[in-house]
């Protein structure tokens, strides 16, 4: 049997462990303070893989409006996830 780190990959550590349920959760915080809106139509279409034009038509907006909304929400969790590095 070939060993983890012979095949390139990395062995979890403790540390590495703590870091990244450290980064889940700063995910989760930053997604959480989100309005309502812009959180759901990102959770679906990051999570649940449903189109912009579906979205837009559950909340009777335009596609390029839900693609807005998902572009607001990434900016503002990529910015929660940089301020802690």
């Amino acid at each position: 049997m070939v060993a983890d780190d012979e095949r390139g990959l990395d062995t979890l550590d403790p540390h590495t462990i703590a870091i990244g349920r450290e980064k889940i959760a700063l995910f989760v915080k930053a997604l959480g303070e989100l309005p309502e809106k812009t959180r759901t139509m990102y959770t679906l279409y990051r999570f649940e893989n449903i189109s912009q034009d579906v979205i837009g038509d559950s909340f009777g907006v335009s596609a390029s409006a839900v693609k807005q909304q998902i572009a607001k929400a990434t900016a503002h969790i990529v910015k929660k996830l940089r301020e802690t590095e």
